[in-house]
């Protein structure tokens, strides 16, 4: 699996696999191993079943708020890698 990711601007995140960046505004690319299909999926989406969580969590300290917002986006990439 490869994924590219075309930037505006960056959100970096630490996952058990290694570092990544995430960007607002952008789409993210995930390519299949032989590279002949082709899944894409905005910021914006991939934020939009977190949304009511992370409001709930906003009202707690903003560290508790980082770790969740990097914990979902983790959780929605893997699941997109797993899918393809």
């Amino acid at each position: 699996m490869i994924l590219f990711v075309f930037p505006s601007t960056s959100h970096n995140f630490q996952s058990l696999t290694g570092k990544f960046t995430i960007y607002e505004s952008s789409h993210i690319y995930f390519f299949t191993k032989k590279l002949t299909e082709r899944k894409r999926i905005s910021y914006a989406e991939l934020m939009l079943n977190s949304t009511r969580i992370r409001r709930k969590k906003m009202r707690k300290n903003f560290l508790r708020y980082e770790l969740l917002h990097i914990r979902i986006v983790e959780k929605l990439i893997l699941h997109l890698v797993f899918v393809l």
